[in-house]
């Protein structure tokens, strides 16, 4: 599996994890200049590899308020709802 979340992040998954992967441009090698995947983290499940995801992003940040960390996590959020919709892993809502 290779579930692109943004074009920092994706989740891939080897036979026994799901693996937490960010984008960077190499910057020596033959891939010099090109977009490559460095493995961050691994998780034995799809929901705490999402929250490492979270937790990653929000270490990462360079948010001055309160204001700028919740914009920060809820565009995260739309993006892996996104994501995990658009690939089909999450169960259809029931319509009442």
């Amino acid at each position: 599996m290779k579930l692109q979340i943004n074009q920092d992040w994706r989740i891939t998954t080897d036979s026994h994890n799901f693996i937490l992967e960010k984008s960077r441009v190499a910057g020596k090698g033959e891939h010099r200049g090109e977009i490559v995947w460095s493995q961050e983290s691994f998780y034995s499940t799809f929901e705490s590899a999402l929250e490492g995801l979270i937790r990653h992003e929000t270490l990462l940040c360079q948010a001055e308020s309160v204001i700028e960390l919740k914009s920060l996590l809820s565009r995260l959020s739309e993006q892996i709802d996104a994501c995990v919709k658009g690939a089909g892993l999450c169960p259809p809502t029931k319509k009442e």
